[in-house]
């Protein structure tokens, strides 16, 4: 009998997936001043990019046991830090890919 250890997949994307009223910060209040008044577009999830994180989850799947996929505002202590990542976009994101894959929030 295996012992297996739980994984969890931690994938950085590299943009912004905050709404504008995401955040406390400075930049926060300026993306929500545009946003007022009609200059800010709200960030998207390309396709392609959902199709490759699929592609990615199931490749180390096969490699590894991992049961859970999250958000980096899930876990303990973030949103008490300010953090917002993924992002509210960010975190359908995750949320829709859990569903598609069968992991787990925790």
């Amino acid at each position: 009998m295996h012992n297996y250890n739980t994984g969890v997949i931690g994938i950085v994307l590299l943009e912004n997936l905050s709404a504008p009223d995401e955040g406390r910060d400075a930049v926060a209040m300026v993306r929500k001043l545009l946003d007022a008044i009609g200059f800010t577009e709200r960030p998207k999830v390309p396709a392609k990019q959902k199709q490759s994180l699929e592609a990615f989850i199931a490749i180390l799947r096969e490699f590894f046991y991992i049961d859970t996929l999250g958000g980096h505002r899930e876990f303990p202590g973030q949103l008490g830090e300010g953090k917002i990542c993924p992002g509210n976009v960010g975190l359908k994101l995750v949320k829709e890919l859990r569903k598609l894959t069968g992991l787990s929030a925790r």
